[in-house]
């Protein structure tokens, strides 16, 4: 396994890495991700990005790994930012058509590569980690994000109203 160079690492070829069993470890910056950043409140940093390029055992080329990624959101529960720790755990084919994607085995996820034009490693990133969001975000309950004191007193009070329907209950009763 060879490790690409860091500083020129802006477009790869997946294929060649497959071939050359080669595994790119760097950080892409996430200011340059205008997609990802429609999608949360803000996306700044780095994305930390780990891929191994090579061939699994049946010889499919894949490209397999992590990508981390800090960015912040909206929770769903009350409404404020939240940060998000991303994780896309990237397993992919590559492939160069459709029929090669329909061969491709249930575990790999198709990566359609239809020309041998080098790809842009940001785009990549871009777009693993946009399927990787979560859908509805939210707090967890011991970070309470709702004031939990309140939200029981709400409950509490509901409780004490006076039903509508207690007068009809009351005249069934009697007939």
């Amino acid at each position: 396994m060879r490790a690409m160079p860091e500083p020129s690492l802006t477009y790869i070829d997946p294929f060649s890495l497959a071939n050359n069993e080669s595994t790119v470890e760097r950080e892409v910056s996430l200011g340059s991700m205008q997609r990802l950043a429609e999608l949360v409140i803000k996306s700044t940093g780095d994305a930390a990005v780990s891929l191994h390029f090579g061939s699994d055992p049946l010889g499919f080329r894949v490209m397999q790994g992590e990508i981390v990624a800090p960015v912040t959101m909206k929770c769903e529960r009350c409404l404020k930012p939240m940060p998000v720790e991303v994780v896309a755990t990237v397993n992919v084919g590559l492939v160069k058509n459709s029929k090669q994607a329909k061969n491709l085995p249930g575990q790999y996820e198709p990566l359609l590569l239809e020309s041998d034009e080098p790809v842009s490693l940001t785009e990549l990133v871009e777009d693993e980690l946009i399927l990787s969001l979560p859908i509805a975000p939210r707090h967890e309950l011991k970070e309470r994000c709702i004031d939990l004191d309140e939200y029981t007193a709400e409950e509490g009070s509901q409780e004490e109203k006076k039903n509508p329907f207690a007068a009809l209950a009351a005249l069934k009763e009697k007939h």
